[in-house]
């Protein structure tokens, strides 16, 4: 979705590209085009793999057989059912949401099931929790891959803290291509680590560098600069900032504000700071 702010954003990086390099309006056209589609799709791909990976919190955390319309559920769909194998190691639940859309309560439609290995619960140091992806969709777009999710105690601070690996790709629905997304990530529970079977409280701050290409078959590379915080019950990382360098072009900085549970980012790039609105 290219909203006016990333438009002006592109208008604005154009008349940069005259006038510091004269370069064509074809050079112009190509570079700004790569460049939004690195910024949302990093951006894109980040929010998506981060909201599966909070629903799999929500079951592991609860283990059992369960609804996601159970009280304290940060994402809830009326068809999501959940099934455990408890009986042998590694453990197992399957996250089934059916095979036809379902609306959840984040406003996104999913089907298809996520798929969880796990050793033991995940509160516990070094538990860890590996998820795939079986026929699952979110708004029509495919979630393919890997993530595991590792504990790694208490930091300095007396947080839970997890490291996050993922090894993924989303297939765009109507044939909007692929974006490949891998993470380097620490994950620290900054709160709501005393209410375990209450999601929406949850705050997790995250460190660490991811890479991926873009629908455009555009490398690119994120190095987080300020700890990105990520409030459960947003849709959005409310604060935080990093680096974005697609490849061949310029570095340019993602900072997502102060902590308001809003939509709005500023993209800095070559000393011009704009502002855009994420996509949902």
């Amino acid at each position: 979705m290219i909203t006016k702010s990333i438009l002006h954003t592109i208008s604005a990086i154009a008349v940069t590209c005259f006038l510091l390099s004269g370069c064509s309006k074809e050079t112009v056209n190509t570079l700004t085009q790569k460049e939004s589609n690195a910024d949302k799709n990093s951006v894109f791909a980040q929010q998506t793999f981060d909201q599966e990976q909070g629903i799999v919190d929500g079951a592991i955390l609860t283990p059992g057989s369960f609804k996601s319309t159970d009280a304290g559920m940060a994402i809830s769909s009326e068809c999501l059912t959940v099934t455990f194998n408890l009986a042998a190691l590694p453990m197992s639940a399957t996250l089934d949401f059916g095979t036809s859309n379902c609306l959840c309560s984040d406003g996104k439609n999913r089907r298809g099931k996520i798929i969880v290995t796990f050793n033991g619960p995940l509160r516990d140091s070094m538990n860890y929790v590996s998820s795939t992806f079986e026929n699952y969709f979110v708004n029509d777009n495919q979630v393919i891959g890997t993530r595991v999710v590792t504990n790694k105690g208490h930091n300095i601070d007396g947080h839970l803290n997890y490291d996050v690996i993922t090894d993924g790709s989303i297939i765009m629905a109507n044939s909007g291509g692929t974006i490949t997304y891998t993470t380097n990530h620490n994950r620290e529970w900054t709160a709501g680590e005393n209410t375990p079977l209450v999601m929406a409280d949850d705050l997790y701050t995250l460190r660490g560098s991811s890479a991926g290409i873009t629908v455009t078959n555009q490398a690119f590379t994120i190095v987080i600069t300020t700890p990105l915080v990520w409030n459960v019950s947003c849709s959005h990382i409310v604060s935080g900032a990093f680096d974005l360098t697609p490849a061949g072009e310029v570095t340019r900085t993602v900072d997502f504000g102060n902590g308001d549970c809003d939509a709005i980012a500023t993209v800095t790039v070559l000393g011009f700071t704009f502002q855009i609105t994420l996509p949902g």
